[in-house]
């Protein structure tokens, strides 16, 4: 029986050495990637005075185009009352899927029409769709976890809708 012979390969310093030093430029990335990045100072325009402590001062406030201050306040009304920031609601009229019995911030999923029940998180409108069937064949829900009998609805998409879901 013949032996192996063994063979004696040349070391490769130079691929030793990149072999260190990618170890190295890794660890050196590991530990810097939870601090926060650098702030850097912006360069100030040639007009503005020099101040060594911040940001360049400014000699007078903005104005926009029209030559008016700019205004961080909201914009009035001619009455002088600050213009809303959305329409006013109808007070009247509430969200179709709200009961009076319903606890605020949930969904009734025995009630719920299909746009209530999209506005869940994971829930589209074919799933939805899937629960309103369920409850049309098999009557209401007894318990929110009921609603892990639709086609869809398993225990992960559950329990990311359990808070927000209700049967009473």
């Amino acid at each position: 029986m013949k032996k192996k012979q063994k063979i004696n390969k040349p070391v490769n310093y130079g691929e030793l050495v990149l072999l260190g030093l990618t170890a190295l430029f890794l660890c050196v990335l590991f530990a810097l990637r939870d601090r926060p990045a650098a702030v850097t100072a912006l360069p100030q325009p040639r007009d503005a005075p020099a101040n060594p402590d911040g940001p360049p001062v400014a000699d007078s406030p903005p104005e926009n185009p029209d030559g008016a201050p700019v205004s961080d306040s909201p914009p009035e009304n001619p009455d002088g009352a600050p213009a809303p920031d959305s329409p006013p609601e109808n007070p009247d009229s509430a969200p179709a899927t709200a009961d009076a019995d319903t606890p605020p911030g949930r969904v009734n999923i025995n009630t719920a029409d299909l746009a209530a029940l999209c506005a869940l998180p994971g829930i589209g409108e074919a799933l939805a769709g899937r629960v309103i069937e369920y409850r049309e064949a098999h009557g209401p829900f007894t318990s929110p976890d009921e609603i892990m009998n639709v086609s869809g609805i398993g225990a992960g998409k559950f329990a990311a809708i359990e808070a927000m879901i209700t049967t009473e």
